[in-house]
């Protein structure tokens, strides 16, 4: 399975818990991509408010993970790519 693990992780915790979750699909045999999200204005104005410096190209994943850090949750991370429904398939 080809696998996007999109990332938001302020402080760096949260990515390397990513890595070791990435480096254990892939023992399983799966192709896992990493794509940490960085943010276009790091003040914290709120996570709502957050702007993107890329916003990823999902569509040629098979599934995707999403992880944020304690200031931006999973569910976080799907509003900043304004995502309100995601369609696989």
């Amino acid at each position: 399975m080809y696998i996007g693990m999109l990332v938001y992780s302020a402080t760096g915790h949260t990515l390397s818990v990513a890595v070791q979750l990435k480096d254990g699909l892939s023992s399983a045999g799966h192709e896992v991509v990493l794509e940490r999200l960085e943010a276009a204005n790091p003040a914290r104005a709120g996570v709502a408010n957050v702007a993107l410096e890329t916003v990823p190209d999902i569509r040629r994943y098979d599934a995707l993970e999403f992880a944020g850090d304690r200031e931006g949750s999973a569910a976080d991370v799907i509003r900043m790519l304004g995502m309100k429904r995601v369609d696989v398939g």
